[in-house]
């Protein structure tokens, strides 16, 4: 029997037949699930290569939000500088989950390259298209709660759980988009919402189940810390919790990026299929032994 990845030449020399490959393979969830879980700690050299830079980034922009006590400028923020900051270290753990670490050997620990760049852009571009309205359409629901217009503001209220759940929708349907411009095999936005097709419910559970964890943890350690750890509030005590912040930031930030990257290397990339995957261990996800199929 031929390998998976060159049993049918047309399926990679066609590009359209390449994003419809996910039609005819079973995504195993539970496998990308796990497999996403351990890589922080799967990959824990690459983790502190490539993670310190955004470590200290992160800990310097959390000063920085410290002075900006305007909400909407705030909000912006965050958003605007949590992607500038971890896109480079979003498309590295790409690269691991889908071709394995030495597609990175020879990458330096932060750059903003061509790739990176691209990234970024498709990052803030989807971010302002899912929250812009959101957040236009809860200023509008507080201007009108203080006006005293009490039906508008429930409308409203109505309106934005609508935009929510249709922004769900076109988040999980374009998460192949970023594996796509990381391993340069972007063929348009319409191609990566193909290839999500009739995968919206596995890859809203696989991302879901990852992400669960980490917001646990955090509800934990947010509501708990000064209990547990320090009686009464001090600068080392805030110092201690930032870091201990932007460290689980930084842990579930691989898991999730690395969840729709499996999901892309298993249904796409390649048309490799089932066989990328180890039968052995569902958590353990082997390198890609192959070079990339160029596009």
């Amino acid at each position: 029997m031929g390998d998976p990845a060159t049993s049918n030449p047309e399926q990679i020399e066609n590009p359209k037949r390449s994003d419809t490959l996910a039609a005819r393979a079973e995504l195993p969830s539970v496998r990308i699930t796990l497999g996403a879980l351990a890589m922080p700690f799967r990959y824990l050299p690459e983790l502190v290569r490539f993670g310190a830079i955004v470590f200290a980034l992160s800990l310097a922009n959390t000063i920085v939000l410290h002075y900006l006590t305007r909400a909407v400028v705030r909000y912006w923020w965050i958003m605007l500088s949590h992607e500038a900051i971890y896109a480079p270290f979003a498309l590295v753990w790409t690269r691991i989950a889908v071709l394995g670490r030495k597609s990175v050997s020879t990458i330096s620990r932060y750059r903003y390259g061509a790739v990176e760049i691209r990234y970024l852009i498709a990052s803030l571009l989807l971010v302002t298209v899912l929250l812009g309205p959101i957040l236009i359409l809860l200023g509008w629901t507080l201007a009108a709660h203080q006006s005293g217009a009490t039906t508008t503001a429930e409308v409203l209220s109505v309106v934005i759980l609508a935009v929510m759940f249709v922004d769900l929708i076109v988040f999980v349907r374009m998460s192949f988009l970023f594996p796509a411009i990381a391993l340069g095999r972007y063929r348009g936005v319409a191609a990566a919402w193909r290839q999500t097709q009739g995968y919206f419910e596995r890859l809203c559970a696989i991302e879901a189940a990852v992400l669960a964890p980490y917001i646990a943890i955090h509800i934990v350690y947010q509501k708990y810390w000064y209990i547990w750890f320090f009686s009464y509030e001090t600068w080392f005590s805030k110092l201690m919790f930032v870091i201990v912040d932007v460290a689980m930031s930084l842990l579930g930030y691989v898991a999730i990026a690395a969840a729709p990257a499996l999901a892309f290397k298993f249904l796409v990339h390649e048309g490799i299929g089932p066989a990328t995957f180890s039968a052995g261990n569902p958590a353990v996800i082997p390198d890609a032994s192959r070079p990339a199929v160029k596009s």
